[in-house]
């Protein structure tokens, strides 16, 4: 622990509810509270082999008043900061804020990165989005492994398949393809990502994305 890193929570009536350094609480929960200690153990045999604390020491806690207090910290710490969130949840960060009426450009201020690369991924998240809630396609797979559906989502000739807009085009109170899209998206989900079982994945590693945009 550093007081340069305290936990940050939000003061709810009589509790604090910590919003950002949950892994650290829950390690020093492991480290004071016998009863969490057993189930980490159970999870993971090496807790055995840790020191139990029997006096618990006093941490820092940045205590705020409202969620979006933090929005700036959270969104450069975990996007663009060291300790990045996994390509997924960075963008489903993004769309809780535009869910919040943030505009793209502001949310690119808030977190450090370029406004292109906000609407990037805002766009590849909602594609997702709309495949899964109104094409009913299957995006679980491409959910997981985001990194490379953002690749995907690099190649021109990709984004043209399935007339995805370009970055200055997206706009976040509409879905990005049109409906006549479906059948290629359905189609892309499996040659990257396989369908059921890995049916129809064509594309083993990401440089091969470049082959299957040519």
């Amino acid at each position: 622990f550093f007081d340069s890193e305290p936990l940050i929570a939000i003061q709810e009536q009589s509790d604090l509810i910590v919003v950002e350094g949950n892994r650290r609480l829950t390690a020093l929960l492991g480290l004071t509270d016998k009863t969490i200690r057993q189930s980490l153990e159970s999870q993971t045999p090496r807790w055995a082999r840790v020191a139990f604390w029997e006096v618990v020491p006093d941490i820092p806690v940045l205590v705020v008043e409202r969620r979006d207090q933090i929005v700036p910290l959270l969104g450069f710490r975990h996007i663009s900061g060291i300790e990045p969130w996994e390509p997924w949840a960075q963008a489903r960060f993004i769309a809780g804020l535009v869910e919040q009426g943030k505009t793209l450009d502001e949310i690119a201020d808030l977190v450090g990165r370029k406004t292109t690369q906000i609407r990037s991924m805002f766009r590849d998240f909602d594609i997702l989005r709309q495949a899964r809630d109104e094409f009913g396609l299957d995006t679980s797979r491409a959910e997981s492994d985001f990194g490379v559906f953002n690749a995907a989502m690099n190649r021109v000739k990709i984004r043209d398949y399935i007339d995805a807009p370009l970055p200055k085009e997206v706009d976040p109170d509409q879905f990005p393809l049109p409906e006549s899209s479906r059948d290629r998206m359905q189609e892309l989900l499996e040659f990257v990502f396989g369908g059921e079982g890995g049916i129809g994945r064509v594309v083993r590693e990401s440089r091969q994305l470049s082959e299957l945009a040519d």
